[in-house]
């Protein structure tokens, strides 16, 4: 800093700084990692704006898209680097161009975009999506911190007796769409969790629910999203769903907390009021 008014304002351009610094530590990676991960919606709305540029025929749209696209392209890579631009990104070309994390091909698929001409646009512009969302995914897993088990799914099997009892439900009244999601809430959020076990990382909005639902496959659950509307088998793979989850959860460790009838539901009552009047 040359020159600063106030005190006021010495202080705080050095409390940026410190922030700014802070951000750049080993143990910031994964936060700043998530912060591309949510940047990434910036990189999916401006290749849908070129591709609707494109189909237009507005030369000034699509020359404005294409700087957009490169910039939130390299925002993600910088945020995910843990890397700033000495300069506004557009005076400073060469620090997008050279980012340490960048995907193969970057320059050329960076000039690409910039220079294309309309009818070669697209299938590079997409290449430059893509490339930026292999290395955030690869990223994604190198950041994972695993958890186990038993202190992920504490208290989990109560979610999972709620939405089967709401998939029974909307079966029972002939409410396929319903029925249908509550299905792919419950088989997204175990998918979740699970490779949280075994990745170190939740599903996001950013994935695919493919790229996170290794765990769910291999366990042997069965899929609910491809009874494709037909309730009665819906309704049979939820329960089946129901009774293997309760002996994953057991096998590795996860009390369920189930209360076997009437009688052990009013011992519990029973104790919990003793409990707290004690």
């Amino acid at each position: 800093l040359l020159y600063a008014r106030s005190s006021a304002d010495q202080a705080r351009f050095e409390r940026a700084q410190a922030d700014l610094a802070g951000l750049l530590g080993e143990e910031k990676r994964p936060f700043m990692h998530q912060r591309a991960l949510s940047a990434f919606k910036d990189v999916a709305f401006e290749w849908t704006q070129l591709q609707r540029a494109v189909a237009t025929g507005d030369a000034a749209s699509v020359e404005w898209a294409r700087w957009q696209l490169v910039n939130a392209g390299a925002n993600c890579l910088a945020l995910a680097a843990q890397r700033y631009f000495s300069k506004g990104w557009g005076a400073n070309l060469p620090e997008v161009l050279t980012l340490p994390n960048a995907p193969a091909n970057w320059q050329e698929l960076v000039q690409g975009v910039l220079n294309a001409p309309l009818h070669e646009l697209l299938p590079v512009a997409e290449g430059l999506v893509n490339g930026v969302r292999r290395v955030l995914l690869a990223g994604q897993r190198e950041v994972g911190v695993r958890e186990t088990a038993v202190s992920l799914f504490q208290d989990f099997y109560f979610f999972v007796f709620e939405y089967k009892n709401k998939v029974l439900a909307a079966c029972r009244r002939g409410d396929a769409m319903t029925a249908r999601y509550a299905a792919a809430q419950l088989q997204q959020e175990i998918s979740a969790m699970l490779n949280k076990v075994d990745a170190g990382f939740f599903g996001e909005p950013f994935n695919l629910l493919g790229e996170y639902g290794a765990g769910y496959g291999a366990a042997g659950f069965p899929d609910l999203l491809a009874a494709q509307g037909d309730l009665a088998v819906l309704a049979e793979q939820v329960q089946q769903l129901d009774s293997q989850m309760q002996g994953w959860l057991t096998t590795h460790g996860v009390v369920l907390n189930v209360l076997a009838d009437e009688a052990a539901l009013q011992d519990f009552l029973d104790q919990r009021m003793i409990h707290e009047a004690g």
